[in-house]
């Protein structure tokens, strides 16, 4: 998935925005969708943010799921920037 939308960002739009927080996409996955977010925007904060993995022992990854699902939609909804 990671590696797909990574390969398919250049040909998207400049207001497409990934947000891949909380997601297990892997090393490969993550380090591609920096690296193709780097060319497409120049080198941002937030791009790392965006593809932040987290180490999430402690919670359950459903319930964080969950957490992210609803943060996205507010996210989208333009209510909150970043």
């Amino acid at each position: 998935g990671a590696m797909a939308l990574a390969a398919s960002l250049p040909a998207a739009g400049q207001g497409c925005r990934v947000n891949a927080t909380f997601n297990r996409i892997g090393l490969a996955g993550q380090a591609a969708l920096l690296e193709a977010l780097e060319a497409k925007h120049g080198p941002q904060p937030g791009h790392a943010i965006a593809v932040a993995q987290m180490n999430l022992l402690p919670w359950s990854y459903p319930l964080v799921h969950a957490w992210g699902r609803g943060w996205r939609r507010v996210a989208e909804s333009g209510r909150v920037t970043i």
